[in-house]
């Protein structure tokens, strides 16, 4: 069944994707997985790559996606210090380890309630988003390290 333009709009702004097919009808000539051998078959790299750094900073956090409360209260910590979120790249901990050490050249990191790693520019840690959502006293440690991370970005 097709979908109208409005419908792609409405789920497009709910965040929902729309899959299609990429083949309406599959041509004869195409081979089948019984004819391919497992070389042809495992052809990309299962490891996957770095994500690339577009902003002037680096948050890096134990998981991705962030739960609705831990991402506002991260917007606004970012808003304070005048960053625009294109300005920030939000990475796990698992692809900040994928980073090389270039990619980092000139960014600002912070750590969010995840063990410091080896960043070859200007780092701090914080407390976890839960934990200063959980105990606010601990916002004020987050605070003083926002203060730093503007006076360093600036």
């Amino acid at each position: 069944m097709a979908l109208s333009q409005r419908q792609h709009r409405v789920l497009a702004e709910m965040g929902i994707p729309v899959w299609e097919r990429r083949y309406q009808n599959v041509p004869a000539e195409m081979p089948s997985i019984e004819d391919a051998s497992v070389d042809e078959l495992v052809t990309e790299d299962l490891e996957p790559a770095a994500p690339a750094l577009q902003g002037a900073c680096v948050v890096v956090i134990p998981r991705l996606p962030l739960p609705e409360a831990e991402q506002s209260l991260l917007t606004a910590m970012l808003r304070t210090i005048a960053l625009l979120p294109e300005q920030v790249d939000m990475l796990d901990a698992p692809s900040f380890l994928r980073l090389s050490s270039e990619s980092l050249q000139n960014k600002a990191t912070l750590f969010l309630g995840c063990a410091e790693q080896n960043s070859s520019g200007f780092s701090l840690h914080s407390d976890s988003l839960t934990a200063m959502l959980t105990e606010p006293r601990r916002k004020a440690t987050a605070w003083q390290a926002l203060k730093q991370l503007a006076l360093h970005i600036r």
